[in-house]
């Protein structure tokens, strides 16, 4: 099974996604032997985003397939996020305009992390 770490940013009423292979997602990405979901979260999210973050909660668990999932709704604490990777874009999306995007099918594998969104912005 693979296991993954993803972040969940939402400030001011938009949520950070980074486009990979002309796909939104959430940052975030695959465990590394003897990680735990956070050390997996944090590491992916300096990679990708060069910031640090504090997660709020606890994580919530999905599995799909031959994935499980761990999403963490963070805060930011140092840094702001910016691209530190060239195959990456940082994408601030308002969460208003996210069922837009999921009905032109521009949002890719982020669709299937709705239900954890929106369980976090309550």
């Amino acid at each position: 099974m693979i296991i993954s770490s993803k972040a969940v940013i939402i400030e001011y009423g938009e949520i950070l996604l980074v486009k990979h292979d002309g796909r939104l997602t959430l940052p975030g990405g695959k465990k590394k032997e003897n990680e735990t979901s956070l050390e997996t979260l944090l590491r992916e999210v300096r990679e990708e985003l060069g910031c640090e973050v504090y997660p709020t909660g606890r994580p919530l668990k999905l599995e799909m397939y031959d994935r499980r999932y761990y999403f963490y709704n963070v805060a930011i604490i140092e840094k702001e996020p910016r691209q530190r990777e060239d195959d990456l874009r940082l994408v601030w999306l308002p969460l208003g305009l996210v069922p837009k995007y999921v009905s032109r099918g521009n949002i890719g594998y982020f669709a299937g992390y709705l239900p954890i969104v929106h369980a976090f912005n309550r």
